[in-house]
């Protein structure tokens, strides 16, 4: 049964088309990414539709997949590879924010009616709207919420979250910085264990914490089907490096932005390529993109290369609109 969320600033139901999401209203991601005529839906509107034509299904049926040259698509194509040859997997979406990204693959597998399960990890305010998405989108089945924060520790972690903007909220530790919050924290590896989670779909974005997690996880991406996608900000050196190490083992991609990709760019393993790629990157608006890895373990990977690597590139700002 769930509890009573508050806060004073409010909060909107939005439309996303197959998902209906509760968002806080005073938020940069609610202001940048949300467009007017998502805005505002009526809660009881969405119970009648439910109860007359049931939950709105997935966008990507597999005849678009096999024919898309839409970038957005681009995850589910690999989820769908996953399905095609059987593997057993699972999906995290580590740093969920409201759980628009989890709850649209979860989704996608209950419309092809296949049980395949959804992690949202996510410690902050905007975080514990992900069971009330769960609730109102009927995918309790699908998707398992954790409150906490992954990290390279068991514990605990001090936190910041900066007000009105949840794609700030990142992991401090003294000195070095001011935390206003304490959550718990977990080490993927460890979860990956207990669950018996063998191949899986990973999506980190915490800011600050891919690389512990990456290489808390190094074992799981080299011994199981694996795709992650992080973030990776064109100054850090050291992320960089993590992508040519990891490019030994995964065809790498530029995405763009993992909610909604705008490309999806093979990452060339040339001789100065990397470079590059940082150079390109920190142009980029904001100075960062996401990047996919594709583990070279997946059956029938080249396929799906070739398939991925032939995608459309759409403008930058194809990405800033929530749909």
């Amino acid at each position: 049964m769930l509890g009573r969320f508050y806060v004073p600033d409010g909060i909107d139901l939005v439309n996303l088309g197959d998902l209906r999401v509760f968002m806080l209203l005073k938020d940069n991601l609610y202001n940048l990414c949300v467009h007017l005529g998502a805005r505002r839906y009526s809660l009881a509107k969405h119970y009648a539709d439910v109860g007359q034509v049931g939950y709105p299904p997935s966008p990507a049926a597999r005849s678009i997949l096999d024919q898309t040259k839409d970038p957005k698509f681009c995850l589910y194509m690999i989820l769908d590879h996953f399905l095609r040859h059987d593997l057993e997997f699972a999906f995290l979406d580590v740093g969920s924010f409201v759980g628009d990204v989890g709850l649209r693959y979860a989704n996608f597998f209950r419309t092809l009616g296949v049980d395949r399960h959804v992690h949202c990890f996510d410690p902050t305010l905007s975080g514990q709207l992900v069971p009330y998405n769960i609730e109102i989108n009927g995918l309790g089945r699908y998707v398992s919420y954790h409150p906490v924060a992954v990290s390279g520790v068991n514990g605990c972690m001090t936190f910041f979250e900066r007000r009105e903007h949840s794609d700030a909220s990142s992991a401090v530790d003294s000195p070095g910085g001011i935390a206003n919050s304490l959550v718990g924290s977990i080490r993927l590896s460890d979860f990956l264990r207990q669950h018996q989670i063998r191949n899986a779909f990973i999506k980190l974005d915490t800011e600050n914490q891919e690389p512990s997690i990456l290489a808390d996880i190094g074992s799981f991406l080299h011994e199981s089907v694996n795709a992650i996608a992080f973030e990776c900000q064109g100054r850090d050196e050291g992320v960089f490096r993590i992508i040519a190490e990891l490019s030994r083992t995964h065809y790498c991609f530029d995405v763009g932005y993992v909610p909604k990709p705008f490309l999806c760019q093979r990452i060339s393993e040339e001789p100065g390529a990397m470079e590059a790629f940082q150079r390109m990157v920190i142009k980029r608006p904001y100075g960062y993109t996401d990047v996919l890895v594709l583990s070279r373990k997946t059956p029938g990977v080249m396929d799906l290369v070739r398939r991925l690597s032939a995608l459309e590139t759409r403008p930058v700002g194809y990405s800033l609109v929530f749909d």
